[in-house]
């Protein structure tokens, strides 16, 4: 599908297609150390219409913009968005466990639905001068899961690759603006041979240090907020875990043709409910802090502009790190625990980050969303399971403590 998520040059798309006996592959030269990298697959479109009858469908009727983005045409209305995950990616702790290393690197990529056509170009590879075959990664696209082929009924595929927090911002942006990868489509021409297909799927287990414990102090937290600001019934939202609410795995969404809205094991995606923030609003988000409970090797923390679901900010744990300690009189743990505002003005207000019309238009709508990247020690993200989910404070700004100013 040309030009689905923006312009590319000449005849080069966004998607392609994969028959039983092609392959993909990617020569990369890795980026330069940073927080987090992976290289992953997913089913973008698939024939379909929407079912109404779906179980998630109906359960998310309350919120529309939920249900919308959910179970969404692309803009071939005879196709549906997936944007589904085939499986767990190669991201740069399975790099460096299978290779010694993951940055600043050389490695090579398969992405096939044959075990032989796998074979054969881990050995094309190691011929061409590859020096181990433990540099060379597999991304399975099984035919249990996605529908293969060049005709209109089979899956549009697409490659993502992420990339973020480059320890040398200036290096990172280079590597961005250079993108040294080289993409190969190969095809076996023996198509009378047999194909050994991947199997379905089996995901790695995610774990987690239990954050239960905190769930008291995080409640704690929320009441100290908004006993500084004065406004003891000032509104509290939850946050929710995609993956608990809506099912959010690729395998799950991919039957019920459902948007699995890029999904990824490396991270628990937690949603805040919707909010406005042009008339006198102060949004202020309290939680518990992944890097710090053990649950994150970074976390992420985007308010999105909806309906496009588009994020505009990116708050890391470096910004929430210590935003609590004010509260320690208060509350028990507070190193464990972060509260950060947004707002469009922040002006004498710290902990803060401005919101601006250029990102989310004037009485435009968003969602925050949290992200916590990989426990330390594993290969995916934490159990959404043992989190504590984050809070949604709504404020009024009309009365700002003054002690938010005296200690900026």
């Amino acid at each position: 599908m040309k030009d689905l998520l923006g312009p590319t040059q000449g005849d080069t798309w966004w998607t392609y297609r994969l028959d039983e006996r092609e392959a993909l592959v990617v020569l990369a030269q890795l980026p330069p150390p940073g927080r987090y990298f992976s290289l992953e697959t997913y089913v973008l479109t698939r024939e379909g219409e929407i079912n109404t009858n779906d179980e998630i469908y109906q359960s998310v009727q309350a919120d529309p913009f939920m249900q919308s983005i959910l179970f969404k045409k692309s803009p071939n209305p005879s196709r549906l968005l997936t944007f589904a995950s085939v499986g767990d990616n190669n991201n740069n702790v399975v790099i460096e466990q299978q290779s010694g290393a993951a940055f600043d690197q050389q490695r090579f990529f398969i992405i096939t639905p044959d075990k032989v056509m796998k074979r054969k170009l881990t050995q094309a590879l190691l011929r061409a001068g590859v020096p181990d075959r433990n540099q060379v990664f597999t991304e399975p696209v099984s035919p249990d899961l996605a529908l293969l082929g060049l005709s209109a009924g089979a899956d549009d595929l697409m490659i993502i690759v992420r990339y973020t927090h480059p320890e040398d911002e200036v290096a990172g942006d280079q590597w961005r603006q250079q993108l040294p990868l080289a993409v190969f489509r190969v095809r076996d021409p023996d198509t009378a041979r047999a194909t050994e297909p991947f199997p379905f799927p089996v995901r790695d287990e995610r774990t987690a240090q239990s954050e239960l414990e905190q769930e008291g102090d995080a409640k704690d937290l929320v009441a100290a907020v908004k006993q500084l600001w004065g406004q003891p019934n000032a509104k509290v939202g939850g946050f929710e875990s995609l993956l608990l609410k809506v099912d959010l795995l690729g395998e799950h969404c991919l039957p019920r043709s459902m948007n699995c809205l890029g999904d990824n094991s490396d991270a628990d995606y937690q949603i805040s409910p919707t909010a406005r923030i042009d008339s006198g609003e102060v949004l202020a988000v309290v939680g518990t802090l992944g890097t710090a409970t053990g649950n994150a090797t970074y976390v992420s923390l985007s308010p999105n502009w909806i309906p496009p679901l588009e994020g505009v900010l990116d708050v890391s744990d470096v910004d929430l790190e210590g935003s609590a300690s004010a509260f320690a009189g208060m509350v028990n743990h507070t190193e464990k625990l972060y509260v950060h505002y947004f707002r469009r003005d922040c002006t004498d207000l710290p902990n803060c980050h401005e919101i601006t019309r250029d990102m989310i238009p004037q009485d435009g709508e968003l969602k925050l969303i949290q992200r916590n990247y990989v426990v330390p020690g594993s290969t995916r993200g934490p159990a959404p399971t043992l989190l504590v989910n984050p809070s949604l404070i709504i404020l009024d700004r009309a009365s700002r403590p003054k002690s938010h100013a005296d200690k900026k």
